[in-house]
């Protein structure tokens, strides 16, 4: 087999964008129609390093978004919270933090350049995190006589069940950003 029937075959080199040849990395012209060939200095070959600072303002975001809409919550429905089941309460919860962890995702893919996928994920999974430890010790409801009612009784299972959830958030949500910025 010939050098490039086999570069053809296993979908090496550079494909020519008049015909479609694919032609060895280093060639500068296509063999099949002459047309020139991008240089490879202007090529992507490594895959983006992680951008820290969409992390970090990854982190910023979505903890912010979530902490807002738990006191937001918490705020709205006050001791109201109290007269609904455990278990509603924490559904509750759960869905405003996972809404909360997608839009924050899709800010980040949006506003960042390039593609930024790996950065909301870790994001999230930091932001779960903070998240659960501000809702497990801050969130509470006055009642009559003084003091707080804790709202959430969240244990450590809780918030090993749903990092996973907040992490797969983030990430789709980058997805979706990155596709509305039209970097995918």
């Amino acid at each position: 087999m010939a050098g490039n029937d086999l570069i053809h075959l296993l979908g090496l080199g550079k494909k020519c964008p008049a015909c479609g040849k694919r032609n060895a990395r280093s060639a500068r012209f296509c063999k099949r129609c002459g047309t020139i060939l991008r240089s490879s200095l202007f090529e992507r070959t490594e895959p983006p390093a992680f951008d820290w600072k969409w992390m970090v303002g990854g982190v910023a975001i979505i903890t912010a978004a979530a902490l807002v809409f738990v006191f937001g919550m918490n705020w709205a429905l006050g001791p109201r919270l109290l007269e609904w089941s455990a278990g509603r309460r924490l559904f509750l919860l759960l869905v405003v933090v996972a809404s909360s962890f997608f839009v924050g995702g899709i800010v980040v893919g949006r506003m960042s350049a390039g593609v930024t996928l790996k950065e909301p994920a870790v994001a999230g999974a930091l932001s779960c995190m903070l998240v659960f430890a501000v809702a497990r010790r801050l969130v509470r409801v006055a009642v009559v006589g003084g003091g707080g009612v804790p709202v959430f009784d969240l244990r450590l299972t809780s918030i090993v069940l749903m990092l996973p959830v907040c992490v797969g958030l983030a990430y789709v949500g980058g997805w979706v950003g990155e596709k509305w910025q039209g970097t995918l």
